[in-house]
């Protein structure tokens, strides 16, 4: 009977537990789209044909018993309010639609959400970057929490500072946010945050009163170099905030595909979209198309559901899809996953900007999901576009995809796309690569006379003499010893400032300067760092003192 007893409070232990677990799940799905009007009387959209004018537009909503809440001219679409004294549903709806030659379509208005998972920092290994030897070193700024590893470690895993060497943004590149809103006045945005739109309160002042529009602003584009928090991906790009997500971070897809096409037509180059669901809509099709045919890249968070599912946009062709991945580049385990995965970028424990000064970070927080990394990739298509504003969005799509860190199975897979994305890559594609065919060289003469000058007499040294070759930074690029004919010569060097420094070996001394500084053009060649020697053991009457440095 006892042990009956232990067995069945096991059972009901384990079941408490898995309760909770599914609850907490519940509670971090972090992007939801429902079926659901957001209140008592439906909204519907309805896509009329594209030669219907605004006249029979109004008749049939008229007859539908509908009130005109927006018009989506470029889509053709209608967002149309149900009365509620019409009693008619919206099949019975799809049913008028389905006999008049005007209308294409008609769906519902779906609700859209966009939440994050706020969390603590991150914890574990932080991951480096590897650094190439061009360009030589990296970009460095000073703002603390950037600098921070504990707190900020994705622009180390994408080489961020080493793609600043080629560009760090330009006001001219326009990113948007379709989101909740930004704060344009917070101290790392100032400056950073054009005029936008707020879709929700239909008014010019796309306000965050959530905070998540505001912290995915700060991945984008947080100013560099101002002292304060950290900086963004492109920190001289500027940012078009639209709202269409309140204060609960939640919205319709009526909303959301009016803020495509406003950022498209209000001169965005990118669109950051960290929300979507699991149904596809007809109106954020059309708002897609319409992006990509004004040659906008739009970027879209995978979804936080551990699942397979296609969500949307993000499975859209025309859209970018981002996973999301941790700091030791492995996947975070709530990142959505599928043959339409795209590409990956960190996502977990991001530290950005946040919407209330007053919080615990001052301004500033920590948040998951695939919503925090979509950002990191329209910034770097920022940083594309600023280093050369021509490319398209097909450009931007394959520059991207081409320079991303292979992650897990080799090649692209259903977790990682085309793998994490690496910035310094990514602007390295198509920048013309230096050559390594320069050349230095010269001859080890023995000064008889021990005058430092090579006379017609003086042959080729046979004592032992090592040439070393530095390069700017003090490391060693090439060693050679010359001990037989008095010739010397090092190639494969690329373009730059280098320093070379001979050494007498055995008995022997120099009578010439030790060391020469040149300047290298791509495919040079110069062969007169010439250098004379002589037998340790000399006359004290012909010591001389000698110049440590000649420059060429």
């Amino acid at each position: 009977m006892i042990t009956t007893t232990s067995s069945l409070k096991r059972w009901v232990y384990i079941l408490l537990l898995a309760f909770l677990l599914w609850l907490s799940l519940k509670w971090v799905s972090p992007i939801y789209a429902g079926e659901l009007a957001q209140d008592e009387n439906p909204s519907i959209l309805v896509k009329f044909g594209a030669g219907v004018s605004e006249v029979e537009r109004d008749a049939f909503i008229a007859q539908i018993g509908g009130e005109l809440v927006y018009w989506l001219a470029p889509l053709h679409t209608a967002q149309v309010r149900l009365s509620a004294t019409s009693h008619r549903s919206v099949d019975v709806t799809r049913s008028i639609a389905d006999a008049s030659d005007l209308v294409i379509s008609v769906e519902n208005n779906g609700l859209v959400t966009g939440v994050p998972i706020l969390v603590e920092g991150p914890t574990g290994r932080v991951g480096t970057a590897a650094q190439g030897t061009i360009p030589a070193s990296p970009i460095q700024v000073n703002d603390p929490d950037f600098n921070n590893s504990m707190r900020v470690y994705a622009p180390a895993l994408i080489d961020l500072t080493w793609a600043w060497r080629f560009s760090m943004g330009n006001p001219a590149i326009v990113l948007a946010v379709v989101d909740s809103g930004v704060n344009a006045l917070h101290p790392d945005l100032n400056g950073r945050v054009l005029a936008g739109y707020d879709f929700v309160n239909k008014d010019d002042d796309p306000q965050d009163d959530h905070g998540h529009g505001t912290h995915i602003a700060g991945i984008i584009a947080a100013v560099a170099n101002n002292g304060i928090g950290s900086a963004g991906i492109c920190p001289l790009c500027s940012i078009l905030p639209v709202k269409v997500l309140d204060a609960s971070n939640t919205g319709t897809w009526a909303n959301v595909a009016a803020g495509i096409v406003y950022a498209v037509d209000n001169g965005a180059h990118v669109i950051n979209l960290s929300l979507g669901g699991s149904s596809n809509t007809q109106v954020i099709q059309d708002a897609i198309s319409y992006a990509a045919a004004h040659g906008v890249l739009v970027v879209a968070a995978a979804g936080n559901s551990r699942s397979d599912d296609y969500f949307y946009p993000a499975a859209l062709e025309d859209v970018l899809a981002v996973s999301a991945t941790r700091q030791d580049d492995t996947r975070w385990s709530l990142s959505n996953f599928g043959d339409w995965i795209d590409v990956t970028a960190p996502g977990y424990a991001i530290f950005s900007t946040y919407h209330a000064l007053d919080n615990f970070y001052n301004g500033y927080t920590f948040m998951s999901g695939t919503s925090m990394a979509a950002p990191h990739v329209v910034g770097l298509a920022g940083l594309l576009l600023s280093q050369q504003p021509a490319r398209t969005s097909a450009d931007l799509r394959r520059l991207i995809l081409e320079s991303a860190t292979d992650l897990g199975e080799p090649g692209r897979d259903i977790y990682f796309g085309a793998g994490r994305i690496n910035a310094n890559k990514a602007l390295l594609l198509e920048v013309p690569q230096p050559k390594a065919n320069a050349m230095v060289g010269g001859v080890i003469w023995q000064d008889e006379n021990i005058n430092g000058a090579w006379e017609e007499d003086e042959v080729a040294c046979s004592f032992s003499i090592l040439i070393s070759v530095f390069s700017q930074d003090d490391q060693l690029v090439a060693a050679v010893t010359v001990d037989g004919d008095g010739e010397w010569r090092v190639g494969n060097l690329y373009a730059g400032v280098y320093q070379v420094k001979a050494e007498a070996q055995d008995q022997a001394i120099l009578t010439t300067p030790s060391q020469y500084v040149v300047t290298l053009a791509e495919s040079q060649s110069i062969f007169d760092l010439n250098f004379g020697a002589a037998p340790l053991e000399m006359p004290q009457s012909q010591e001389r003192l000698y110049l440590p440095m000649l420059s060429r």
